[in-house]
């Protein structure tokens, strides 16, 4: 997932470190893991619920998504990455 969220970044003229919050697709912490690292983004700048909610499959991206609204962790004009997987990479 690292390379297509750099492409993304690159396109949309953001840098790493203008991204306040990444939602990755969650499939496994083990999972996570690598993406956090292939995509150089740390571990606080990620919103995860993999362990609150376990694998969601195709919901993961919502439910991430209104997990981190209600927490507090996404606000409006925050710039926010989403990386999701099925049948290829959306981001």
């Amino acid at each position: 997932m690292g390379s297509p969220v750099e492409r993304v970044l690159a396109k949309s003229g953001w840098r790493k470190d203008d991204v306040d919050l990444v939602v990755p697709h969650q499939i496994s912490v083990r999972a996570n893991t690598e993406v956090l690292r292939a995509c150089g983004v740390p571990r606080e700048r990620c919103h995860l619920v993999i362990d609150k909610f376990g694998n969601t499959a195709a919901t993961t991206l919502p439910v991430a998504l209104a997990d981190a609204a209600r927490t507090g962790r996404l606000l409006p004009g925050m710039k926010c990455v989403l990386a999701g997987l099925g049948s290829g990479v959306s981001v």
